[in-house]
């Protein structure tokens, strides 16, 4: 009889098992009909859009006629199954099922998380990536993913939005590794004169470009005021002088019209 109990309540046990994505699209889509809403922030990018638009039409090819959009947070009922779309940052609604006070939820560049949740009965799956990009690629994910093919309530996605790779969770939280510790720097320069003309001496860094302000040039490893530059002198070009060409000799009958004319 004990044996018979336990295994009742092993069975009961298996039946409220909690939801993972390997039932995806379930519960979303009952029959041909659409029950939930996929959910973006009312400033979300035009990625976070666009996920949504990658999920939903992945949805439609399981429920036609079905009518599946994105809704604003602030107009959206949350009475349902509900697939939210995007970082907390610009989805606040992420932030309190994840429970993070990040809002970036502790992803890094190129990292995207997908995360389910059920409430009342209703299951809500978290879309999320570091940007739009990497939510937007977290959708992809979802949507190509076949049935079955994930067994879990939470994934993290890496790649990028042509081929997303699906992986178990463990990347969210870490940040990379702080590098190596600044190791001193031997400056390659003792003095300016070391340097190239247009150059300074940096105790810490050795020879370094002069940034020169407007107007200065960099001369002797300093600025200094540029110098105008002289205007051509204009050279006089000598006027030639105007040679009066000799008169023609004249004539007998001109000869004798100028005596005439002196006589008068």
């Amino acid at each position: 009889m004990k044996f018979i109990f336990v295994f009742v309540l092993l069975v009961m046990a298996t039946s409220v098992a909690a939801y993972d994505l390997s039932e995806y699209p379930s519960p979303f889509i009952v029959g041909e009909d659409f029950d939930g809403e996929i959910v973006v922030g009312d400033e979300s990018p035009s990625s976070d859009t666009l996920a949504a638009l990658e999920i939903a039409t992945n949805l439609k090819v399981n429920a036609p006629y079905a009518d599946i959009k994105a809704t604003l947070l602030s107009e959206a009922t949350l009475d349902s199954n509900l697939i939210l779309v995007g970082n907390g940052c610009n989805n606040p609604l992420v932030m309190e099922y994840m429970e993070d006070d990040d809002c970036m939820l502790g992803l890094n560049e190129g990292l995207s998380v997908i995360k389910t949740f059920e409430e009342d009965g209703n299951v809500i799956i978290v879309v999320a990536g570091h940007s739009g990009a990497d939510t937007r690629k977290a959708a992809v994910a979802l949507a190509q993913h076949t049935e079955n093919e994930i067994e879990s309530d939470e994934v993290e996605v890496v790649g990028d939005l042509d081929e997303p790779e699906i992986t178990e969770p463990g990347l969210r939280g870490l940040f990379p590794e702080a590098e190596e510790e600044q190791k001193l720097v031997v400056p390659s320069c003792n003095t300016h004169d070391d340097c190239a003309d247009n150059e300074k001496c940096s105790i810490t860094i050795g020879c370094e470009a002069l940034d020169c302000p407007e107007g200065t040039v960099a001369e002797n490893h300093r600025c200094t005021v540029a110098e105008p530059e002289p205007e051509p002198e204009l050279i006089e070009e000598p006027i030639p002088e105007l040679i009066e060409e000799p008169e023609p000799p004249k004539g007998f009958f001109g000869s004798i019209l100028d005596w005439f004319a002196n006589l008068f």
